[in-house]
């Protein structure tokens, strides 16, 4: 188990001082309609085939070990995308919450990306 998951079990356990067990409740249930009503379409839609041109710079957080969004295929879509600046980072020992998995390297490529993006 990673972060993720003991994050899961903490809010979970009611133990969170942010969540009230009805707030973690509320949330389970709308993520559980979210994935009967979004996931059959999040699977077969082909972002390539639609949205590939981008007048802003585009800068794409890739968690090493990320099994909802594969590197092959985030990588796919980020090399067929056109934008003025881009760039792809992959940040190592982290799954797709890798804001949790890895704070520290996450944090530090968002501001990487400020700066590189706003030039200061």
């Amino acid at each position: 188990p990673g972060l993720w998951d003991e994050m899961m079990a903490y809010v979970m356990g009611g133990q969170s001082p942010y969540y009230t067990m009805a707030e973690t409740e509320t949330y389970m249930t709308a993520r559980e309609i979210a994935q009967v009503a979004v996931e059959p379409y999040a699977t077969s839609y082909d972002l390539t085939q639609s949205i590939t041109t981008f007048k802003l710079p585009v800068h794409f957080l890739q968690g090493e070990f990320d099994h909802y969004a594969p590197e092959t295929v985030s990588r796919e879509y980020f090399e067929t995308m056109e934008a003025p600046a881009k760039s792809y980072t992959i940040i190592h020992d982290a799954g797709h919450t890798m804001m949790y998995d890895q704070p520290a390297a996450w944090a530090a490529a968002l501001i990487r990306f400020k700066f590189e993006t706003l030039g200061r």
